[in-house]
């Protein structure tokens, strides 16, 4: 069986307590099931987050701590034993949501990534840096670190095919040079910044030229946490 590391709180409630019962019963099956497909089994149900096989990871179903900025919503999640999701991890979380379209998924993917008349936008555990010629990111609140892929290194606005995108990315999530036109707004890498993903009465976008330091009313993050052995990237 694999064992699922969850935090101890949430929002200063317990969550291991109403896990055990669904543990235990997922501990007499796990033996009925082919070695071959552990991978692709579905984790106990947990409310307030919504499971992604792809990742391992259980994402929040509302994001929380609007008006932080980027280091403060690092800080807020570590104490609730959550942390923030990288670009490609919450490529994988929209993915998920569009193609898995239950009236739930549909919600919170149409809440996230279309059009709406109140700004909306969260923060993304990527932080851009430049190091002689070369364009770094760093991950896991700026502990680790590694080059830049090659992806699409210019602005696009109106944008990107988010279908494209959603579908086919980078390893580190972001879209490739030549991926098509769409209505997805990009805005490049820029050193020192951040990234966060936006959408309000006039756009989507993925933005990655946000300083660290920026807050706002409608800004918040989606907290995370893994199961053990995450594929993450």
């Amino acid at each position: 069986m694999k064992n699922i590391n969850i935090p101890d709180t949430f929002m200063g409630k317990p969550i291991k307590g109403a896990m055990d019962e669904i543990l235990k019963e997922q501990e007499k099956k796990a033996g009925q099931i082919p070695q071959k497909s552990q991978t692709q089994i579905n984790a106990p149900s947990l409310d307030g987050f919504i499971y992604v096989p792809s990742v391992d990871l259980y994402f929040q179903k509302e994001k929380q701590f609007n008006n932080y900025d980027w280091h403060q919503a690092h800080e807020k999640l570590q104490k609730q034993g959550l942390r923030m999701p990288t670009i490609e991890e919450f490529r994988q979380f929209l993915s998920y949501l569009k193609y898995n379209p239950s009236a739930e998924n549909s919600a919170i993917y149409r809440s996230i990534a279309k059009i709406r008349s109140l700004s909306s936008s969260e923060w993304l555990d990527a932080y851009f840096e430049k190091q002689g010629n070369e364009l770094y990111i760093l991950t896991q609140n700026k502990r680790k670190i590694e080059k830049l892929d090659d992806c699409l290194m210019k602005n696009k606005a109106p944008g990107i095919d988010i279908d494209e995108w959603l579908m086919d990315a980078t390893r580190q999530g972001f879209p490739k040079p030549d991926i098509k036109i769409g209505d997805l707004h990009h805005l490049s890498q820029l050193n020192n910044s951040v990234a966060r993903f936006y959408a309000d009465s006039d756009c989507v976008g993925l933005y990655c030229n946000m300083g660290s330091v920026y807050f706002s009313p409608n800004l918040g993050v989606r907290g995370v946490f893994g199961v053990q052995g995450a594929k993450t990237k």
